[in-house]
This record gives C-alpha cells, sequence and structure tokens, in this order.
C-alpha cells in the first residue's frame, strides 16, 4: 500500500525521510535547533547604537544641508532688508547659522559636533553672502544712473564736512579704485558673515546636544 507524508506527498519505497518537505517517515527524531537561554538574554541586553555625530555628511554635497542653509540664509537676507533691523544684520547672521544647526538636528535626528555646526554654520553664511551680492547686483544693474545718484547723495551727506570729501570723490570716479573698493567691501562683508554664521552654528550644536 502506497505511502503518503503529512505534507501529502507521495513517498518513495523504503523512504526514510520526504523528499518534499524533509519529515522523518520511520519514527525517526525531528531536529530542532533551539538558541540557548543566554544567548538571547545576551543579545536582549545590548542596548541600541546610538548614532554618532554627522561631521562626514555637513557638506555641499549633501542635499539636506544645502536646503536647510539656504533657508535660514533666505530668512536672515529678509531681515536684513527692513529698515530699522538691518543694522543687526550681524544677529541675524549669527540666527541664521543657529537656526540652520537646529533645524538639521531636528530635521534628521543625528546630533553635530561644535566643529560640525560651525561648518554648518559657514555654508549657511555662504549662501547669505551670495544671496546678498545677488540682490544688490541686479538692483544696480536694474537702478543704473539712478542708484549711482543715490549713492554719491549719500556720499555728500555723510562726508559733505570733510576737507578731504572732494579728493575722495575724485578718486571714486576712477573706474579701478571704485572696482578695488567695491571688492575690498565684499570681502569684508563676507568675513563679517562668516564669522558670525560660524559662530551662530557652532553654539547651535552645542544648545542642541544639550537637548
Amino acid at each position: 500500500m502506497a505511502e503518503y507524508c503529512t505534507c501529502g506527498t507521495l513517498l518513495v519505497e523504503d523512504a526514510r525521510f520526504c523528499h518534499k518537505c524533509g519529515r522523518p517517515t520511520s519514527g525517526e527524531p525531528d531536529f530542532t535547533i533551539e538558541v540557548p537561554m543566554e544567548t538571547a538574554k545576551v543579545a536582549a541586553a545590548v542596548p541600541p547604537a546610538i548614532p554618532k555625530a554627522a561631521d562626514s555628511r555637513v557638506t555641499f554635497a549633501n542635499p539636506t544641508v544645502l536646503r536647510i542653509a539656504f533657508a535660514a540664509a533666505l530668512l536672515s537676507i529678509v531681515l536684513d532688508s527692513i529698515p530699522l533691523l538691518n543694522v543687526l544684520f550681524i544677529i541675524w547672521a549669527m540666527g541664521a547659522g543657529f537656526m540652520a544647526v537646529w533645524m538639521y538636528c531636528k530635521r534628521t535626528g543625528v546630533p553635530l559636533s561644535v566643529s560640525s555646526g560651525a561648518k554648518m554654520g559657514w555654508i549657511t553664511g555662504v549662501f547669505a553672502f551670495v544671496i546678498s551680492t545677488v540682490m544688490v547686483t541686479v538692483t544696480m544693474v536694474m537702478g543704473g544712473e539712478k542708484v549711482a545718484a543715490e549713492l554719491r547723495h549719500q556720499l555728500t551727506l555723510t562726508w559733505s564736512g570733510d576737507p578731504n570729501y572732494q579728493q575722495l570723490l575724485r578718486t571714486f570716479e576712477n573706474p579701478a579704485t571704485f572696482a578695488t573698493a567695491i571688492i575690498f567691501a565684499l570681502f569684508f562683508f563676507f568675513l563679517l558673515l562668516s564669522v558670525a554664521s560660524v559662530a551662530g552654528g557652532a553654539l547651535g550644536a552645542r544648545f542642541s546636544n544639550k537637548q
């Protein structure tokens, strides 16, 4: 009489195991592997890994870093464009670096070291400088002579009482001297934004790590 396994497979004659499911057919012991309790307890006692500081992730190649840094920089530029508030542009730059680090930690759940926070702040400062430079350039190009006249008017109001004012005005009428002054002013502005943003980013990292 043909014999069948419990899984329904027709067994081969004198077979000791089912050729389909491997179950013993003639009283052979069914081997099972059990995990020792000691091993299971040790595995359960191992705490989950704590995420390390994402030092290597804070780069211009990280899209999340770029989006957050750009948003923080844009907010600081908006505050800079408001009359009376623009005199606090150093404070807004520090705040942008601080906010960028805080937003990154909240978004990713990964803490940043102080050095990485400073790097995040510097990236934010670079974005702020680029945005402000583009805005000023567009304004100068579109305004043309009107902007130049306004600039001369402001210089007159500020320096008209200085005996060297006329000499200063003639110096700035030289295109080469004027271009050099613009480059120096941009470099100084970039330096101020960078230092303030780096400081804000470092403070943001230290504050976030304490939370």
